[in-house]
């Protein structure tokens, strides 16, 4: 296990992004519209997580990311809900610089109906973030790639 993340104390994606703001963390524009558009729930949901590499699976060269995310559930109960993201973006303050991880979820379509997911960064010169990727299935990522997935 590598971190637990509690979800559930904001009620609403808009209070989510209130406090990831206000909190000095910053978020970009598509991980706001996915945001907006993800289930907001779990009040006191505890979610035991582990962080891996792409290569962790089995890859040895770029993964598409719909064989990472079968991959991902042959070996964990369940990929991540979504939600989880924001939280642990909020509660992961102590993350290297340089560090991004990706958050091994079921796509989520921003305002452009393109699906992302997200990921939690720490970028030189530019701080905590949340940012959104592409989330398309046939997106490769590289072995080297971090993740986050169910424990």
């Amino acid at each position: 296990m590598w971190k637990t993340v509690e979800i559930g104390s904001y009620k609403s994606a808009d209070e989510i992004l209130e406090a990831l703001i206000t909190g000095g963390f910053r978020v970009n524009e598509r991980a706001a519209e996915v945001l907006e558009r993800i289930p907001v729930s779990g009040a006191g949901t505890k979610i035991e997580t582990s962080l891996l590499r792409v290569g962790d699976f089995g890859f040895m060269f770029p993964a598409r990311y719909d064989r990472l995310c079968e991959r991902v559930k042959e070996r964990t109960p369940n990929i991540l809900q979504a939600i989880v993201a924001p939280y642990l973006r909020l509660q992961y303050r102590e993350q290297p610089i340089g560090e991004y991880i990706i958050v091994i979820m079921e796509p989520v379509s921003d305002l452009d109906y393109l699906p992302a997911v997200f990921s939690v960064e720490n970028i030189r010169g530019e701080g905590l973030q949340l940012n959104a990727y592409c989330g398309e299935y046939d997106y490769l990522w590289v072995p080297e790639t971090r993740i986050l997935v169910a424990r």
